[in-house]
Order: C-alpha cells, then sequence, then structure tokens
C-alpha cells in the first residue's frame, strides 16, 4: 500500500464496493488494519444495541471522500478572486515617501498660489490708488481750466487775424493778410 494511501484510525472514508451488480458507495469509519492480509476494519451502520457494526474490507475498496462531479447542466464553479497580498514594510515605505513628496510638491504650487494672488491683490490696489490719483488731478485741471480754456481761445482769436481776412490761393493768386 502507498504511503499516500495510510489512513488515520477514525477517518471518514468512502467504501466501494458491487453489490448485486449495481455500485454502491458507502461512509465508513476507519479502524484499524489487519496486518499482512490487506484489508481493514471499518464501522459502518449500529446494530438493534445501538453499537457501530464492524467490517472487514480491502483496502482497494476503501478511498477517501471526493468532491461530487457537478452536473452537465449546471456552470462550473466559480471561484472568487483571492485577495492581494499584503505589502511588504519596505514597499509601505516607498509608497508613503512617493505620497510624502507629492503632498509636499502640493504644499509649494499651493504657497506660490497664494504668493500670485498676493501679488495680484497688491497690484489691484496700486492700480486703484493710480486711478484715483489719476481722477483726482483730471478732475482739478479740468474744473480749473474751463475759464483758463476760455481765456486761451479769447487771446489766440485776439492775436490771430480773423478768418475773414484769410483767403485761399484758388480765390485770389496771392495770400493777403491785413485790411482790405
Amino acid at each position: 500500500m502507498p504511503a499516500t494511501q495510510r489512513y488515520r484510525p477514525e477517518e471518514v472514508l468512502t467504501w466501494t464496493r458491487i453489490e448485486n451488480e449495481v455500485r454502491t458507495q458507502r461512509r465508513v469509519q476507519f479502524k484499524q488494519y489487519l496486518t499482512g492480509s490487506g484489508q481493514a476494519i471499518v464501522t459502518f451502520g449500529h446494530s438493534a444495541e445501538g453499537v457501530a457494526q464492524r467490517h472487514t474490507v480491502p483496502l482497494e475498496q476503501l478511498s477517501r471522500p471526493q468532491a461530487p462531479e457537478m452536473p452537465w447542466f449546471l456552470p462550473a464553479r466559480i471561484e472568487p478572486p483571492k485577495p492581494p497580498t499584503p505589502l511588504t514594510e519596505g514597499e509601505v515605505a516607498e509608497r508613503f515617501a512617493a505620497r510624502r513628496e507629492t503632498l509636499a510638491q502640493a504644499h509649494d504650487e499651493a504657497k506660490a498660489a497664494r504668493d500670485a494672488v498676493a501679488y495680484a491683490k497688491e497690484l489691484v490696489e496700486r492700480a486703484r490708488k493710480e486711478f484715483e490719483t489719476a481722477r483726482s488731478t483730471l478732475l482739478v485741471l479740468t474744473s480749473g481750466t474751463k475759464p483758463t480754456c476760455k481765456t486761451l481761445r479769447r487771446r489766440s482769436a485776439a492775436a490771430s487775424p480773423p478768418r475773414s481776412r484769410l483767403k485761399t490761393a484758388t480765390t485770389e493768386d496771392t495770400l493777403s493778410v491785413g485790411p482790405r
């Protein structure tokens, strides 16, 4: 008998034999080997007194129970996927280091963005102040120069010849300036 077929006492086995041209299978409990005969003692069923009935069985008829064959009309068994293997400490440390580096880069980018926003706010404030200064200066200049503009117009009109005195070369061959 091969070493892989060694049965232990109290092990549940399948006893397969042919009875009246019909193959029968029974679940039996192995008790012990009969030395030198190639047979074993198994128990199956109980007597009227409740004692397990002992049978002597050839070792060729004993086997370990097998999973039943699936009927042809049922699909094959679907095995769930195996869970992932846990990471080693080195792999975890590598992942943490990579995540920390990414986080540090994100913090640097956020700081740069905050600095850009602060610079933009400062630039807007400076532009607002410049705009207000220019606007107030323009208001002062325009309010103070309106009479000055009228005065300048009067002075320039008085200093220059009247428009009626100017004649173009098309109407006369010469340009005459002065009274007629």
